[in-house]
């Protein structure tokens, strides 16, 4: 019984150990965005008690303790799968639940209306990745009218100071009649060149002043202007 008792024990260390690291990841989203009020009461409650479950486990297993009795065996057995299953359902699973893969593992991607250039070549839409985090970044959605081709252009904006998402895709029901557009993207005097500014709706969401950028649709880039 006292190997039975070794290897549960580890199985259970190790169990817990693996939902503490995912759900500290996962929650913070790989250290890219701090935790709220819920995330707080939750490692209060459940990941601080998991700490110290596993820190004085690996102490007694080191110290070479199990209880003699055979029935304080079992009762140690059932207790240490009981709690490792608490943790891991509680922890590990929370992450996919609660949605917590999404910011690191997969993107956050938040949308602006979709609209047309001027001379009527590209459908566009300025979208904001990851938004809240410290990786948070830009990028410009363009689909060639005439050839159907879509392509993802990096945008430099400045978006580590959102502090809130106004407008955009799924923002209102129904839609209000004169969209609060983040940018607008306008023809050049080279062919394959646009210009895009953000508009004073995006500028009251990253407190930033207009930020203009050149599109080279051929290449794929964009480079600051102002």
């Amino acid at each position: 019984m006292t190997l039975v008792i070794k290897v549960i024990w580890v199985t259970a260390i190790v169990v817990t150990s693996i939902s503490m690291i995912w759900y500290l990841l996962g929650s913070t989203a790989g250290f890219q965005r701090g935790i709220d009020l819920v995330m707080t009461t939750i490692y209060i409650a459940i990941w601080v008690p998991a700490l110290i479950f596993t820190a004085a486990s690996i102490v007694l297993l080191k110290k070479g303790w199990q209880p003699s009795n055979i029935y304080a065996q079992i009762f140690l057995a059932i207790a240490l799968i009981a709690i490792s299953v608490f943790f891991y359902f509680n922890l590990f699973c929370a992450v996919h639940a609660r949605g917590y893969t999404v910011g690191w593992l997969t993107e956050s991607v938040r949308s602006d209306y979709t609209q047309i250039t001027s001379d009527g070549k590209y459908e566009y839409r300025l979208e904001i990745i990851n938004a809240f985090q410290r990786n948070s970044t830009a990028r410009l959605y363009v689909k060639d009218m005439f050839v159907g081709e879509e392509m993802t252009i990096p945008v430099s904006a400045n978006t580590k100071n959102i502090g809130v998402i106004m407008g955009g895709v799924g923002s209102r029901t129904p839609e209000p009649e004169v969209l609060p557009v983040w940018s607008e993207l306008t023809p050049s005097e080279t062919v394959s060149v646009y210009i895009l500014a953000t508009t004073e709706h995006f500028e009251r969401m990253s407190k930033n002043p207009t930020e203009i950028f050149n599109i080279d649709m051929e290449a794929r880039t964009s480079y600051r202007i102002e």
